[in-house]
């Protein structure tokens, strides 16, 4: 039996790899390139780009009228959390809001592929955001292993606010698409 029920899901779930393999490696790699963009407008600018591109997938994913529509827009969603890098430590709290919302809409998009036609979308929804949150822990739990880091509650609880706005802000378009198309 193949792991996979598709091509499609199995591309979603490497993305979801993709950007879950940035978060992690932010852990380590943050500091010298933060150090790189010292200056605060450089910063912030980079920020609102990232916030731009992740608001477009967010939006592309809601308006989609196929599942395989969109690659470019998942790959710009992955170069976004891969820019964060930048700022992970200066702005670390306001990162995760952009790696979570684009994690958990590929694991939410990889979970309507595999599960579309057997459960309702309140489960395959309900579903994403635990395995976010479940990340999120494992994120949170290696730092107390890496030096210079720390188990933050507080960063947790972001990792969470992330995914439910990313999937919150996806179902709303979807119900906005429906009532006015």
């Amino acid at each position: 039996m193949s792991l996979f029920t598709s091509a499609r899901e199995k591309k979603l779930w490497f993305y979801a790899l993709l950007v879950w393999m940035a978060i992690l490696s932010s852990l380590i790699f943050a500091y010298p390139l933060f150090r790189l963009l010292g200056n605060e407008n450089s910063q912030a600018l980079l920020f609102i780009l990232c916030m731009g591109i992740i608001g477009t997938t967010i939006i592309l994913h809601a308006f989609r009228r196929k599942l395989a529509q969109n690659d470019i827009v998942n790959v710009l969603g992955i170069v976004a959390v891969f820019l964060m890098l930048f700022l992970r430590l200066g702005l670390a709290e306001r990162t995760h809001l952009i790696e979570y919302s684009v994690l958990t809409i590929f694991i939410h998009r990889a979970l309507i592929v595999r599960y579309q036609d057997k459960h309702k979308g309140l489960y395959i929804t309900i579903l994403a955001l635990l395995l976010s949150l479940i990340i999120g822990v494992f994120d949170e739990f290696i730092q107390v292993f890496i030096p210079n880091r720390v188990f933050d509650m507080t960063d947790f609880l972001f990792n969470g606010l992330a995914a439910g706005i990313a999937i919150g802000a996806s179902l709303l378009w979807q119900w906005i698409k429906k009532m006015l198309f």
